[in-house]
């Protein structure tokens, strides 16, 4: 279920335009928030695409991954 970091509110809904969520209780505040809001990927400058391909490579790995694995693979990185 998600809630407003701010409030703690569960009663968020959606908006189309800006793909945000917006809590009732905030409403005058326009506190407007994202999914991944609290969470490590909320200021990660990778999409949420490439950490998945990248927990997938950690998780599927037998030995481990290190880091210049995952900068081969991905392309990124120093």
């Amino acid at each position: 279920m998600v809630k407003c970091p701010h409030c703690g509110n569960a009663k968020v809904y959606y908006l189309v335009k800006s793909h945000n969520l917006q809590c009732k209780e905030c409403d005058t505040d326009v506190y407007r928030f994202s999914v991944i809001a609290v969470t490590s990927f909320e200021n990660a400058n990778k999409s949420l695409k490439d950490w998945f391909r990248i927990i997938h490579m950690l998780l599927t790995a037998k030995k481990g991954v290190s880091a210049f694995q995952v900068h081969r693979a991905m392309g990124f990185g120093s």
